[in-house]
């Protein structure tokens, strides 16, 4: 389930930064959430991530819609709102993944975490000084970070990198010899 999750952040990670035209992103990011509003029987076969989708995420397609208008959000200038759309919809993602994993007692935490997670990938991702600073701004209005169960360390891991990149001045998470030990101790410590 997690693996599909991630999976189809990545593809609309590429359709919203790889676009040209703002209407072009919002023309394929309409296509995936009518999609996703279909029942899974009746989506159309064949594509792979469209299909594991249907498989993994069948009842909580909710959380995946909410995914696709989060990067939506980001189209355009970097706002407040835009980001915080965007934190919103990772957050739905990772709630509903935790909710299927048994972790649902962790639900703030897990809301928390999410936005580290998007505000610390979203400063890194920005082209722009003014983004970059909106972003790690957002990521400074969290709660300290708080361990999270075993269940849900891959999202433990994706925060404490994000949290590591807001500590460089909005790096990539993994550009350094020292984000691979990171996420081991997060991975085996639990923060």
């Amino acid at each position: 389930m997690l693996h599909a999750g991630f999976a189809f952040d990545r593809k609309l990670e590429r359709v919203v930064r790889q676009a040209n035209e703002p209407i072009l992103a919002q023309m394929k990011l309409a296509w995936w959430r009518d999609r996703l509003r279909e029942e899974a029987a009746a989506r159309p076969k064949g594509d792979p991530l469209l299909d594991a989708l249907g498989r993994e995420w069948n009842g909580r397609e909710v959380a995946l819609i909410s995914l696709v208008d989060g990067w939506e959000a980001t189209l355009g200038a970097a706002s407040r709102k835009g980001l915080g759309e965007f934190a919103k919809g990772r957050a739905l993602l990772m709630q509903a993944w935790a909710d299927a994993a048994g972790a649902s007692d962790d639900a703030e935490t897990v809301k928390i975490e999410a936005r580290r997670w998007s505000y610390g990938d979203a400063a890194a991702a920005a082209g722009e000084t003014e983004a970059r600073e909106l972003a790690m701004e957002l990521e400074s209005e969290l709660p300290r970070r708080a361990r999270l169960t075993r269940a849900l360390r891959p999202l433990a891991i994706l925060a404490g990198l994000a949290e590591r990149s807001i500590a460089a001045g909005g790096v990539r998470a993994v550009e350094d010899r020292g984000a691979m030990l990171a996420a081991m101790r997060i991975a085996l410590l639990g923060r």
